[in-house]
């Protein structure tokens, strides 16, 4: 079992989300169209179609939010170099919310450390993380088949980010989200949350599990 107290001085831990809180919007559909233009670009129009596909039966209700999501990214993985994440990402930055990068800013040079969370695929976060000077990260990751590939949220998210934390002899002194998704994170954590402009069903879940916040 892992631990929510840690003895000698345990080293606080600031835990961020991505998509509506460290950045406004989706990161997943910046990516996605980002690439999408890239492909027809370089005359890659099979994996264009690919990726159109996965789009079109999710909209359609043929397939879940998990396979769009996976079939998807079992092609950009192969199809998008280096420097075509490492683009990505520097564009991602210019979508940060200032509020919350300040927080983390003042964070870092406090002497705590961050912990970037995110259901999003991992593909671009080390990259993206590196760029505001966040060691640590968990994210949605990539595996060999779709059955085995299991998205970085809820509880599967809180279970992640509490083991990451413990290794390395921390504590999660504050979570920062905008989504009912981070239920499990804000109840666990002990010390401050920070909610970035939730929706009605966000305050409702905040308010049925009791949980104390501030809002940004």
């Amino acid at each position: 079992m892992v631990s929510r107290f840690k003895m000698n001085n345990p080293q606080p831990f600031v835990v961020v989300d991505l998509d509506g809180t460290l950045i406004n919007g989706n990161s997943m559909t910046m990516f996605v169209i980002y690439s999408f233009r890239l492909l027809v670009k370089r005359g890659r129009f099979g994996d264009a179609w690919r990726v159109m596909k996965a789009v079109f039966k999710r909209k359609t209700g043929q397939v879940f939010h998990r396979e769009m999501k996976y079939c998807i990214m079992s092609v950009l993985y192969k199809a998008l170099s280096g420097e075509d994440v490492c683009d990505f990402a520097r564009l991602l930055e210019g979508k940060v919310n200032r509020t919350v990068r300040q927080i983390i800013t003042e964070s870092l040079s406090c002497g705590r450390k961050v912990v970037l969370a995110t259901a999003a695929p991992d593909i671009y976060i080390s990259e993206f993380a590196g760029l505001l000077g966040i060691e640590h990260f968990t994210a949605t990751k990539m595996t060999d088949n779709v059955d085995s590939y299991e998205e970085n949220r809820g509880e599967i998210k809180k279970k992640r980010v509490v083991e990451l934390v413990d290794s390395l002899d921390g504590y999660i002194e504050t979570v920062i989200t905008d989504h009912l998704y981070d239920v499990p994170l804000l109840s666990y954590c002990n010390g401050t949350n920070l909610v970035v402009s939730p929706d009605a069903a966000t305050l409702l879940a905040l308010k049925e599990n009791g949980i104390k916040y501030n809002l940004i």
